[in-house]
């Protein structure tokens, strides 16, 4: 978590809430994509954010907060500035 800068949950578009992790930098990340058991299709891409979808608007709120607070713990968060 430590090049993690922020958490927030935010409503999307289909009525679910999304909780929102950015970095830093650009993580690594796979989609797979299976049909009756048999993978189909594999994506990989590079991005700065995760985002975990929600139905409850409420526990994603709380997961941003339980987020935000071990960014801090872990030494991540926005870069201090030196003045």
């Amino acid at each position: 978590m430590k090049d993690a800068e922020r958490a927030d949950a935010f409503p999307d578009r289909n009525g679910e809430t999304k909780v929102a992790l950015g970095f830093k930098l650009k993580i690594h990340g796979t989609t797979e994509y299976y049909l009756d058991t048999e993978l189909r299709n594999k994506e990989e891409e590079k991005s700065e954010a995760i985002f975990l979808p929600f139905h409850d608007k409420d526990l994603a709120q709380r997961v941003a907060n339980a987020f935000q607070h071990a960014i801090k713990l872990c030494g991540g968060g926005k870069a201090k500035e030196i003045f």
